[in-house]
C-alpha cells in the first residue's frame, strides 16, 4: 500500500503544537534571542508551505 505525500491529522496537530509552544516562548519573555526567531520564523515558513493547500486563501478576519 502507498503512504499518502498528504499531511495528516496529527502531523498537523503535532506541527501546531510547536508553533504553540514558540509563541508561549514569546509570551512568557523566556530564551527570546536572534537565534531563536530565526528559527520560529523558519518552523512558520516549513509550515505554510506544507499546509498551504490546506490552509484559507483568504483573510477570514476582513470585511469584504
Amino acid at each position: 500500500m502507498k503512504k499518502s505525500k498528504e499531511p495528516t491529522l496529527e502531523d498537523f496537530l503535532t506541527d501546531i503544537e510547536g508553533l504553540l509552544k514558540d509563541f508561549k516562548k514569546i509570551q512568557e519573555g523566556k530564551e527570546i534571542d536572534e537565534n531563536f526567531i530565526e528559527e520560529m520564523d523558519k518552523r512558520n515558513i516549513k509550515f505554510n508551505k506544507k499546509y498551504k493547500d490546506f490552509l484559507p486563501e483568504d483573510n477570514l478576519d476582513s470585511k469584504k
